[in-house]
This record gives structure tokens, C-alpha cells and sequence, in this order.
């Protein structure tokens, strides 16, 4: 006898792919954005790292 609570909603394989893809497009465009307004620049994540600028700590 099978309880009538017990049913899982399970998705389709097709729109667990969409589903990841959709939040992989969207995480590629956010990253594509941060690169290009220089918030992920290598030089200034080197430059924190070393202290060259102290402007970055408020100091």
C-alpha cells in the first residue's frame, strides 16, 4: 500500500539542464561584468595583497 503523501516530484533530466544552465549564463555575464568594470583585476588583487595601496584599507 503506497502512501499518498510519500510522492516525490522529480524532474525531467531535460529541465534539470536548462534549470543549470540558466544559472551558468547568468554566472558567466555577472563574472563577464566584474572583469570589465576592473572589480577582478589581477593587478589590484596583486597590488591589496602586497600593501601598495593603502587606499583600499580606509588608511
Amino acid at each position: 500500500m503506497a502512501a499518498s503523501g510519500s510522492q516525490e516530484s522529480v524532474r525531467p533530466l531535460a529541465a534539470s539542464i536548462g534549470f543549470g544552465a540558466r544559472y551558468l549564463a547568468i554566472g558567466a555575464y555577472f563574472g563577464f561584468v566584474l572583469v570589465k568594470a576592473e572589480v577582478l583585476s589581477w593587478y589590484r588583487i596583486q597590488e591589496m595583497f602586497r600593501f601598495h595601496s593603502f587606499h583600499m584599507y580606509g588608511v
